[in-house]
C-alpha cells in the first residue's frame, strides 16, 4: 500500500478498515428507535440515535462533547425526550442517571462482546445522518490492528470509537 500510494501516487483503501462501506444520508426513515451512550471525560461522551429498518441502520449523532457532568447528559437526553438509553457499563454513572429520571441499561460487556457487537452492526446497511461529523469521522476511519506480517487482525484498535461503542450497546 505504501509503495502505491508514495510511488505510483495511487489512492488506495486501507486493508483494515472494520467498516468498509458506510453511506450519508440527509434523512431517516420511521423505523425502531434506540439510544446509546458511550460515556467520556477528556474523551467524548457520546449519544447516538439507531433507527434499524429492515437490514439497515440510520445513525444520528445526538451529541458529541467532552468534560460533561452527569447532571448535562441528563438535561441533553431530558431535552429531546429521551427516557430509555442503552449504555456503556459504569455502575456509578449509570446509578446517578437512574436518580435522575433516565431509564437505562448497562451493556453487557465480557469476552467478544466487542466483536460480536460490531459483527452485528456490519451485517446490516449503515446510514449515517449528514450532520454526524464526528460519527462519520470515527466509522470512516475505525480499523482493525495489524499483526507482525502486517495483515489486518479480528482486533479493533481501541482508539476514536465513541460513536461506535454507543451504536454498540
Amino acid at each position: 500500500d505504501l509503495y502505491n500510494v508514495y510511488t505510483l501516487g495511487q489512492w488506495v483503501q486501507s486493508r483494515n478498515l472494520v467498516f468498509d462501506q458506510i453511506h450519508i444520508c440527509n434523512h431517516v426513515p420511521e423505523g425502531k428507535v434506540f439510544y446509546g451512550i458511550d460515556f467520556g471525560w477528556n474523551d467524548s461522551s457520546v449519544c447516538v440515535k439507531v433507527t434499524k429498518l429492515d437490514q439497515s441502520i440510520y445513525i444520528e449523532q445526538v451529541f458529541f462533547k467532552t468534560k460533561m457532568l452527569i447532571k448535562d447528559i441528563a438535561e441533553e437526553l431530558h431535552a429531546i425526550g429521551v427516557h430509555k438509553v442503552y449504555a456503556d457499563n459504569e455502575p456509578r454513572t449509570i446509578k446517578e442517571l437512574r436518580n435522575r429520571g433516565i431509564r437505562i441499561k448497562p451493556a453487557k460487556k465480557g469476552k467478544d462482546s466487542i466483536r460480536q457487537g460490531l459483527g452485528y452492526i456490519r451485517t446490516h446497511q449503515i446510514f449515517i445522518h449528514e450532520e454526524s461529523l464526528e460519527t462519520i469521522k470515527e466509522f470512516r476511519e475505525y480499523k482493525y490492528k495489524l499483526d507482525e506480517n502486517n495483515n489486518p487482525t479480528d482486533v479493533c484498535l481501541d482508539y476514536q470509537n465513541h460513536s461506535i461503542d454507543a451504536t454498540r450497546y
